[in-house]
């Protein structure tokens, strides 16, 4: 075996990795035709793999020893409700994307834990996506088409999880271009500063 071959990890390993861009692509085209229960597992997966990508970047300590040991199963962020929380503490998600992260959650804790045949059809199921609440700003359309009838629940229920996805992929590039506009500003200082240090002073006392 060379010096250069890949760590075994364990199942349990496995499970917390994240899945890669074209992996989420394939995913989420074929998401429409799996089983309720797949649907509703794993796109839910997507949404708190997207929330976990975000607020690692948040944290200072970011390594992977650090991370999974606040993701493990004693960890402070062992769950997808506690993501939620801090997600919202660190404003990351306003009180309507809290909510519908919420939402989500519900649905597939009851789709993964439920004993009985279960699906989207449901009225406990439909009643929660009553539930979805609009953003204070932007896509308010698509959450009223989540809330109505206008389509299957099913449908409203992978939309939601994909609007929920793309508002945190939104807020990771917000992020992105604040800290190139910072970093823009401290390389331009040097710069100002020197340009001011070669200016002559007005109003200063003539030399003799």
């Amino acid at each position: 075996m060379s010096a250069k071959a890949k760590k075994k990890v364990s199942l349990r390993q496995y499970t917390r990795l994240h899945a890669s861009d074209d992996e989420v692509d394939k995913l989420l085209d074929a998401l429409p035709y799996l089983s309720p229960v797949a649907s509703a597992v794993l796109s839910a997966a997507v949404c708190e793999q997207q929330l976990e990508k975000i607020l690692r970047d948040r944290i200072p300590r970011k390594d992977d020893q650090t991370w999974n040991e606040i993701t493990d199963d004693n960890g402070p962020l062992r769950s997808f409700h506690t993501k939620i929380l801090l997600a919202h503490a660190l404003g990351i998600l306003d009180h309507s994307a809290r909510d519908n992260f919420h939402v989500v959650r519900r649905i597939r804790n009851a789709f993964a834990h439920s004993r009985k045949p279960l699906d989207f059809t449901n009225e406990l199921i439909t009643a929660e996506l009553e539930k979805v609440r609009p953003p204070n700003r932007g896509g308010r359309q698509v959450y009223y088409e989540i809330s109505g009838d206008a389509e299957e629940p099913k449908i409203r229920y992978l939309t939601l999880c994909l609007a929920l996805n793309n508002l945190l992929m939104s807020r990771q590039a917000d992020t992105l271009n604040k800290r190139i506009k910072r970093l823009k500003a401290k390389l331009s200082q040097p710069v100002n500063l020197l340009r001011a240090s070669r200016r002559r002073p007005r109003g200063g006392p003539k030399a003799n």
